[in-house]
């Protein structure tokens, strides 16, 4: 087994398409083809279900997808770390981010720590919440951010700044001129939800249960700017951040309150239970300098014209 095959496999993976993957990789599909019947040779199990129609993947073909993306991005850590290091850099730290978190509070304190710690490499990856918690795990990620609470089992998680989640409406939704809105004006209207991720992980506590036993599900998604776009053509309403809809740039959409609960996301830094190297313990220590379990302020409410 060769790293070329784990490559050309996780192209493959991704589009389901012999001739997408080959145009993708610059290769003729015949070597592609000749590439993953050797990879189901040596590994003695079937990844790929073909037939003259479509390529879809086996279990197995799953499980050893989630592997060889870890060994690839491992060797590409390797690679830039010995890089970073002929150029001078004293050290490097690999932080998880996903699109559930605060990105102007992030990048924030990301733009301060750069200068502090000009000399370290920094890398960068966009993973969701449950998958940074994985590599944090499997030391791929020195530190994340992630919407809590989180796992406890190899994990330290600090607390970092928390924020008021609203209700997300349509602009020309009947409730968008009411500067707050209540649970029984919300009954029975249709809620879009996160599968995983941001939204799972939102104190709902507040909420009176039957709220959500009369609300039917309109549909359950996994990012905040589908999310938003949905709720925005209408389909239905939905909780976010100001932060998550400002980061998403969401057009024809209004934040309301509860009048009968304060909702909130805590993000957390999460890195492995054990002694941070060097490099992430300086940026722990400046984590918690300048955030601190902040409380994001609320912009001002916009009240839509009804004209509009």
């Amino acid at each position: 087994m060769e790293l070329r095959h784990l490559r050309y496999f996780v192209v493959l993976a991704e589009e389901l398409h012999f001739a997408r993957a080959a145009d993708r990789l610059g290769i003729e599909q015949s070597p592609l083809s000749r590439a993953i019947r050797d990879l189901e040779r040596d590994l003695g199990v079937r990844l790929l279900e073909r037939t003259t129609r479509s390529t879809r993947m086996t279990w197995a073909g799953q499980v050893f997808l989630k592997q060889a993306y870890k060994v690839i991005t491992a060797i590409e850590q390797i690679r830039a770390s010995v890089v970073a290091a002929a150029i001078g850099r004293q050290g490097q730290i690999r932080i998880g981010l996903s699109d559930s978190i605060a990105y102007s509070r992030a990048a924030a304190l990301l733009s301060e720590f750069k200068f502090v710690a000009n000399n370290l490499d920094v890398r960068f990856f966009e993973l969701p919440p449950a998958l940074q918690i994985e590599w944090v795990r499997e030391d791929l990620l020195d530190v994340g951010f992630v919407p809590g609470p989180v796992p406890s089992e190899g994990i330290v998680a600090e607390p970092v700044w928390e924020e008021a989640v609203l209700v997300a409406l349509p602009k020309r939704h009947r409730l968008a001129l009411m500067e707050t809105v209540s649970l029984s004006e919300l009954a029975g209207e249709p809620l879009l939800l996160f599968e995983s991720g941001a939204g799972s992980h939102i104190n709902f506590g507040g909420l009176n249960r039957d709220f959500f036993e009369r609300s039917p599900i309109a549909g359950k998604v996994n990012s905040v700017s589908v999310l938003l776009a949905l709720i925005a053509a209408g389909h239905g309403i939905g909780f976010a951040t100001a932060q998550q809809m400002s980061s998403a740039s969401a057009q024809g959409i209004v934040l309301r309150p509860l009048k009968e609960a304060d909702l909130t996301l805590t993000t957390y830094l999460i890195r492995p239970d054990g002694l941070p190297s060097e490099a992430a313990a300086r940026f722990l220590d400046w984590t918690r300098q300048t955030a601190s379990v902040q409380k994001l302020p609320l912009p001002p409410a916009e009240i839509p014209d009804p004209a509009t």
